[in-house]
């Protein structure tokens, strides 16, 4: 079965798990940007509850900004932010120096495209759950979706109601928050490694049970 998804940064669980488990994943590589979307933002867990991490884009004067052709912007230091609530968030989790020196350098390496980035990230997460060869395609127009290709691109969005409630594992802050089911994967992935899959396995088969119902 093939998936049709957006680009995202840090992505929920529900797209790893389509990521990881799906035959075939296309990215849309041709949309426009969307704001308040995925694409550039990101929820993790704090100390203080959810923290939503947002990565700067540049202003364009076009209505409809080609998504490849969205860049980050250098005029603010949101890497060093980013990493810094990271490792406040993380750094006493399980996993967090385990997977440390893989993520590091998406903080320090300059940025310049954010559909570029956000794919480094996807192979990224990719291969630290040991998939290392993901079937990931990228579109070569905007795609319309064909029989048998689910178009998981507007079902998995900030403002949308979640297709599948996770069942709960231990996050570090839940006993002040409760459990926060929409986060970004590497909260689970800090928190249960590469034990992950059997989670991310139950989500998939419940998508999959819900979108046969959109």
């Amino acid at each position: 079965m093939d998936y049709l998804l957006s680009s995202a940064y840090l992505p929920n669980l529900e797209y790893m798990s389509i990521l990881l488990l799906g035959d075939t994943v296309w990215l849309e590589a041709k949309e426009n940007y969307q704001k308040q979307s995925y694409r550039n933002r990101a929820m993790i867990l704090s100390p203080n509850g959810v923290l939503v991490l947002a990565v700067p884009v540049c202003h364009d004067t076009r209505h409809n900004i080609p998504i490849k052709d969205v860049r980050i912007s250098a005029d603010h230091p949101w890497q060093r932010m980013h990493w810094r609530s990271l490792e406040s968030c993380y750094r006493s989790s399980p996993y967090f120096e385990f997977f440390e020196y893989d993520i590091r350098p998406f903080y320090e390496k300059p940025q310049k495209w954010l559909f570029d980035y956000n794919l480094d990230w996807l192979l990224a997460l990719c291969k630290m759950m040991g998939l290392k060869n993901p079937s990931i395609k990228l579109t070569e127009s905007y795609h319309d979706p064909v029989a048998g290709m689910h178009d998981m691109r507007r079902l998995i969005h900030p403002k949308r109601q979640a297709l599948t409630v996770p069942a709960e594992y231990n996050q570090l802050f839940s006993p002040n928050h409760g459990f926060e089911p929409r986060l970004s994967f590497v909260d689970l992935l800090f928190n249960q490694g590469r034990s992950s899959l059997s989670l991310l396995s139950l989500a998939f088969c419940e998508i999959n049970s819900q979108i046969k119902r959109v």
